[in-house]
């Protein structure tokens, strides 16, 4: 057997992007699932990064949270979130497959780079 490295192989990474990725656990562990949401300005939009990470770390191990909408509401209200925020947080959630998507999956934690304008991944770390 002979084996033969062929040509490298080009990536082309983001320039000048937050990436922000995010697991989610299904059910009591039984699945778990990512989601990847990017964005140059992470202080802006309707759900900032920013905004959105301060809600895993604030949120992410409360269970009434993901099962509860009108809790996931009145949790956030008193957090100080918009109504527009909190109208679109689900769609930065994912429904729990061990249930037919009838509550969400809890977020389990959070993976956040930068690349910068050569394309160069770096960690990125948040302080509150």
């Amino acid at each position: 057997m002979k084996l033969i490295i062929g040509k490298p192989v080009a990536r082309s990474n983001p320039k000048n992007v937050y990436v922000l990725t995010i697991t989610h656990m299904h059910g009591d562990a039984d699945a778990y699932s990512e989601s990847t949401r990017s964005t140059s300005d992470p202080y802006s939009g309707i759900v900032s990064l920013c905004d959105l990470i301060k809600v895993i770390e604030d949120f992410g191990s409360d269970c009434q949270f993901f099962y509860s909408s009108e809790y996931r509401e009145e949790v956030l209200k008193q957090a100080g979130f918009s109504d527009e925020f909190i109208n679109n947080i689900t769609d930065y959630m994912e429904g729990d497959c061990t249930n037919d998507g009838n509550t969400m999956a809890m977020f389990d934690g959070y993976d956040l780079v930068y690349f910068d304008a050569d394309g160069v991944e770096h960690e990125v770390t948040v302080e509150q």
